[in-house]
């Protein structure tokens, strides 16, 4: 593909390459496509998840994925999506071998108000 195929040559290659996600062009879009925002006066919640490179004193070279991972990630959106006030969820987990820095999870909720599509606050202890 590197060495200036036809467009025919492209359009037959596709398969091999994994869509083109990002938060704003892909799940935020679709969100607001297929869900509407007509009862959405509260947020959109994004979250882009990225591969550490240290986890206390291990060192993440890279991780890799395969397609198992996109159960995952509907269950994940699945159970989200159940929550009351959440009019819609998009989650979209990259696959292949993913470097540290690189995004690896791109998470849009939309919710009928702020509060549902936030995280509860931290408990606080008290001793």
């Amino acid at each position: 593909m590197l060495r200036n195929p036809t467009i025919e040559e492209a359009i037959a290659a596709l398969d091999r390459f994994e869509d083109y996600y990002t938060v704003e062009g892909g799940l935020v879009r679709d969100l607001r496509r297929e869900c509407g925002v007509s009862h959405a006066g509260g947020a959109i919640l994004t979250f882009n998840g990225i591969v550490r490179e240290w986890s206390e004193d291990d060192r993440t070279e890279y991780m890799d994925f395969d397609k198992t991972v996109d159960a995952v990630a509907e269950s994940i959106r699945k159970e989200i999506a159940t929550v009351p006030g959440i009019i819609g969820a998009r989650f979209y987990h990259r696959k292949g071998r993913l470097y540290a820095g690189e995004d690896i999870t791109y998470l849009a909720i939309l919710a009928e108000h702020r509060q549902e599509a936030s995280p509860p606050p931290p408990t606080q202890s008290t001793g």
